[in-house]
């Protein structure tokens, strides 16, 4: 049965003598008071939860294990904090670089408008659909310097160059983009990452994004 929610907010100092009532050790307050007033408790939250003792049904409870300390709830958040950042830079380099090979590939073999030709995608790409949500949705939308030069300058907006089109795509938009490519097409730009024709399609354009 749904209840009110009636939790109070608790000054830095009140959390730190809420967690040290259930248990959690804390070898330096000062510390841990300006760790707190950096980061949200409830953030924090997350990685000292492994640390709360289950009881005899094997529900979770408030309490602490014994030896569970803030500073290692801390440090767990800072492990998890670096590794994401490295694993997003990884991801942005991939991204970047697959709609670099991308519009590469489709200026050359298309042209600059060749991404706006339902016939250079395979049959069964909703390419309408797909059109419709880049021009007058995130074309339209677009606040970046490049695309009001381009509107001031050239005729046809918010029909774009595949090469300032690409840059204005979601990562939603841009995977879709490659699923839709012909088999052909989607192998030549799959062996710049030593991707297998069968396989490219869906590493790329699925774990990619």
């Amino acid at each position: 049965m749904l209840k009110d929610y009636t939790k109070k907010p608790l000054t830095y100092l009140q959390q730190l003598d809420l967690l040290q009532q259930r248990n959690m050790i804390i070898h330096d307050r000062s510390a841990a008071l300006s760790t707190l007033s950096k980061i949200s408790y409830y953030r924090l939250s997350a990685y000292w939860y492994p640390f709360r003792q289950r009881d005899s049904s094997g529900r979770v409870t408030d309490n602490f294990v014994s030896g569970s300390s803030f500073e290692e709830a801390v440090r767990r958040y800072e492990f998890d904090r670096k590794l994401r950042l490295l694993v997003l830079d990884a991801i942005e380099r991939i991204e970047v670089s697959l709609r670099t090979k991308l519009t590469y590939h489709l200026a050359h073999q298309y042209g600059a408008y060749g991404h706006t030709d339902f016939s250079n995608f395979h049959p069964q790409f909703h390419h309408t659909h797909w059109l419709s949500e880049l021009e007058l949705k995130e074309a339209s939308r677009s606040q970046e310097e490049f695309i009001r030069h381009f509107k001031n300058h050239y005729r046809g907006f918010p029909r774009l160059p595949v090469w300032i089109a690409t840059e204005v795509m979601s990562f939603g938009l841009l995977s879709k983009l490659f699923r839709g490519l012909k088999h052909q097409d989607k192998r030549i730009i799959g062996e710049a990452y030593d991707l297998h024709p069968k396989t490219n399609g869906t590493t790329l354009s699925a774990s990619a994004f």
